[in-house]
């Protein structure tokens, strides 16, 4: 599979995950333009990020320009479910799904990882 002239070598490709993880962001994790309207949504993301390891830390074998964007994909999820959390005009279905989104979080994340971000 070939695009922007990367070529993605597997599901666990660092070039694949930060792809994944801003498609995520960007369509299914609510925040203030997105609503949260289905629980079943919620579901989806998580399957996703744990039967792709979108979380997990790339190998050092990878493409440090790789590394980096994945890095602040990551950046951006953990800054997202963090709002959703302490956002107190959130309604309380987001803040729910902020709060389910960093249990998991919690566990595919490097320990190190996450308390970068």
């Amino acid at each position: 599979m070939a695009t922007s002239g990367t070529v993605i070598k597997d599901m666990y490709d660092v070039g694949f995950k930060h792809r994944m993880i801003r498609t995520l962001l960007r369509e299914d994790v609510p925040d203030d333009k997105i609503p949260f309207d289905w629980p079943s949504k919620l579901s989806r993301i998580i399957s996703c990020i744990q039967s792709h390891k979108l979380l997990s830390e790339p190998s050092i074998n990878d493409n440090n320009k790789q590394i980096e964007r994945w890095k602040s994909s990551v950046d951006d999820w953990i800054t997202r479910l963090l709002s959703l959390i302490s956002n107190t005009t959130s309604t309380p279905d987001k803040c729910w799904a902020g709060v389910c989104l960093l249990g998991v979080t919690c566990q595919e994340c490097n320990a190190d990882r996450f308390l970068r971000s």
